[in-house]
């Protein structure tokens, strides 16, 4: 686990580079989102049924360094991607679709 080890030390001594050194971003999927805009951002509010599909490490890292070594995380920057989905059952069988929307 030596990359959790190194976004551990970037995290508690080199935050403001988390971004650039460490981080692929976070990629989850979510049955229903609400953002609002602030600024010149988007921000999540609202997810349901949130679940990390690509990011694991990033998150384990950031949660355990917070939890453990009570890191400061403010200067930490992250790229995240929502991607909604809705399921619905097809007509005439039992399986279930996902169609991922914009």
């Amino acid at each position: 686990m030596q990359s959790n080890n190194n976004m551990k030390k970037t995290i508690l001594h080199e935050a403001e580079k988390f971004f650039a050194y460490n981080n692929n971003g976070i990629a989850a999927t979510a049955s229903h989102a609400e953002v609002v805009q602030r600024g010149s951002g988007l921000y999540l509010t609202t997810a349901a049924d949130l679940q990390i599909v690509n990011g694991g490490q990033t998150t384990a890292s950031l949660s355990t360094t917070r939890n453990k070594e009570k890191a400061d995380l403010s200067n930490i920057f992250c790229t995240d991607e929502v991607i909604y989905c809705y399921i619905r059952s097809c007509r005439g069988n039992d399986s279930k679709y996902i169609k991922i929307c914009k």
